[in-house]
């Protein structure tokens, strides 16, 4: 990835390792390179928003068990059972789960949060659009090599909600806002780019290399969550 200062700031999160270190409970005094970091220590593990309340950390879960299943979606109770092990311990490694993944990155970004936290693309894009260098401090923007992209879908109840929607996705100055809050508009990649334009140390522009993994059924994604918190 792309370098600012002394250190990269932007890298790929490989998950396959990452599911084998955390089946393994290894930690931070294991991995190379980690000595003389007090803050690292105990179990390597990603903080993650509780998955039975939170749409991003029942993503997580999707994709996680995707990957840990040989690159298949679960597609019933049996496939949810063969990962539900690991699943647990993603999950209850990390104690007390937030239901926002607000709260995890504003304390990330404060300094106080586990060093490795789950947040949307949006939320980096938003706070590096904001903010001068020096806020952001020493982040580094891990892209998981697997993944499940959020989509935000506006279902119109009445022709006002249908109109809005349409405005949404073709009104300049909406798009425009969307993307001054991080998101990815459909169709409006050059505008992305355009805003991001400053940032790419930090932002993967084209997200070279990541896979987009298939999502379970919303039954057994909730099974899934279910288990996984225990």
């Amino acid at each position: 990835g792309g370098s600012g200062g002394k250190w990269a700031t932007q890298g790929t999160l490989l998950m396959g390792p990452y599911l084998a270190a955390a089946e393994d409970d290894r930690t931070w005094q294991q991995l190379k390179g980690t000595s003389g970091h007090a803050e690292l220590s105990g179990t390597v593990f990603i903080t993650s928003t509780d998955p039975v309340t939170s749409n991003s950390g029942a993503l997580y879960l999707a994709a996680a068990s995707y990957v840990a299943d040989g690159g298949r979606v679960a597609t019933d109770a049996r496939a949810v059972e063969r990962t539900a092990p690991l699943m647990r311990k993603l999950v209850q490694v990390q104690g007390a789960q937030q239901t926002s993944s607000d709260a995890p990155f504003r304390d990330f970004i404060s300094g106080v949060g586990n060093p490795l936290v789950l947040v949307y693309e949006s939320q980096v894009a938003s706070l590096l659009m904001s903010s001068q260098r020096q806020e952001v401090g020493d982040l580094v923007v891990l892209y998981p090599d697997t993944t499940v992209s959020s989509d935000h879908t506006l279902v119109p109840l009445t022709d006002h909600g249908r109109e809005l929607g349409e405005l949404l996705s073709t009104d300049p100055v909406l798009r425009k806002l969307a993307v001054r809050h991080g998101f990815r508009p459909q169709g409006a990649a050059a505008e992305f780019t355009a805003a991001t334009a400053g940032h790419t140390a930090y932002i993967d522009q084209r997200l070279t290399g990541v896979r987009q993994a298939p999502v379970p059924t919303a039954e057994l994604l909730r099974s899934m969550a279910r288990q996984a918190r225990g």
